[in-house]
């Protein structure tokens, strides 16, 4: 086992310069902490000085790492950069860009999230509990309420089932062998726990494609896949590198990989790895952001092809209000030729056919809670979220 150090706040010394600061900052002090594990954000462990130092360290041990596949994105994992405090995406051929779509919108660590298969909306968990929906393509997050997590608990990791839309999530307290598997419902914002998993820094989660739970601990480096039915963890193998900080898993149904980024002290980054979900053993992709201690602790597949047309952003559109409670107005500079509204597991609700610059879309019929609504416009659709209340 690991020793396991939490810490909530640090003291910053009263340096007058960062150079100077620099200067008296010990290195090898420094990576000792990496002997530890710590849950959460890598800016709660290090001072922005101390990450500085340890940027030109690793710098300085690093050849070639201009890994970017030239061929641009096809397979995207989206999620939080969360030294930069920035949300984007990157290239699964080629992960060594982070691109930021916009700033990360929580108010506490961003450190458990998915998206919703087959949509552009990710739902996240921030470590105070607030809960929140994101659109990938624009990066706007919307608070939309709180998720309670088990007592003395924190989440660390959610996920989708890709065959029915069930959201689980992890949560731990980080300091003893307890540590919680349940699901969340969207909709009402609640968790219902489904059992102790037995792991003490479980933080993350993965669905494949045969429904399938799968998580890493960053205390003992295993992968565990876990029992839908109570919970419980069983040993698939070690992932072959010491893990630290927060960090994700997320299953790609377009090539059955599942993508681990995790934080590896031994470069002082953070690397995308596939995942071999039978022995526990991974395989370095490429390094995200090298040479700046980045963290991505989650992160969702998207393939941008399968986006097509959702991709676009529909500049003229306008609807309001958001939150609605019985109808939403929509407005456009060219005819709004129709519009659907999805519920978060993806079936159709309600269906108007518009044919005029400006609407009315009647919600009065649907329950409370948050709701997708696509928008064609000019023969291109775009895809927004709402909340009815």
């Amino acid at each position: 086992m690991k020793t396991i150090t939490l810490f909530g706040c640090l003291i910053l010394f009263g340096i007058s310069t960062i150079s100077s600061a620099q200067n008296q900052i010990d290195i090898n002090e420094l990576l000792s902490r990496f002997d530890e594990s710590h849950m959460g954000a890598i800016t709660d462990v290090f001072t922005s000085e101390e990450l500085i130092v340890l940027e030109a360290h690793y710098a300085a041990l690093k050849n070639d790492v201009n890994n970017f596949d030239n061929r641009g994105p096809k397979i995207r994992i989206y999620g939080p950069e969360n030294v930069s405090g920035n949300f984007g995406f990157i290239d699964t051929m080629g992960p060594g860009v982070f691109n930021t779509v916009g700033p990360s919108g929580t108010a506490d660590f961003d450190g458990a999230g998915a998206i919703m298969p087959g949509s552009t909306m990710g739902h996240v968990i921030d470590n105070a509990g607030n809960f929140y929906e994101v659109d990938i393509i624009t990066g706007q997050y919307i608070q939309v309420g709180m998720v309670i997590p088990p007592a003395g608990e924190n989440f660390t990791g959610m996920e989708f089932n890709p065959n029915n839309g069930t959201l689980f999530a992890i949560s731990t307290d980080g300091t003893t062998n307890t540590s919680t598997l349940s699901t969340i419902n969207p909709t009402n914002m609640t968790a219902t726990p489904i059992g102790n998993t037995g792991l003490r820094l479980p933080i993350a989660l993965s669905v494949n494609n045969t429904g399938e739970i799968i998580t890493y601990d960053i205390d003992d480096d295993i992968l565990y896949a876990l029992n839908p039915n109570n919970g419980l963890a069983n040993v698939k193998g070690s992932i072959g590198f010491n893990a630290d900080f927060g960090g994700g898993l997320t299953y790609d149904p377009n090539s059955g990989n599942t993508y681990m980024t995790s934080y590896n002290p031994a470069i002082g980054d953070t690397q995308l790895r596939t995942v071999d979900t039978n022995t526990g053993a991974t395989t370095v992709v490429g390094t995200i952001n090298p040479g700046t201690t980045s963290q991505m602790a989650w992160g969702g597949v998207v393939n941008s092809l399968d986006l097509g047309s959702e991709d676009v952003n529909l500049s003229n559109f306008q609807f309001a209000p958001n939150p609605a409670s019985s109808r939403i107005e929509l407005r456009a500079a060219s005819m709004i030729e129709e519009v659907q509204v999805y519920g978060i597991l993806g079936q159709q609700l309600l269906s108007a056919s518009i044919g005029s610059l400006s609407g009315v879309l009647d919600i009065s019929t649907l329950a409370d809670g948050t709701y997708l609504l696509t928008v064609q416009i000019d023969g291109q659709k775009g895809t927004y979220h709402f909340i009815k209340n």
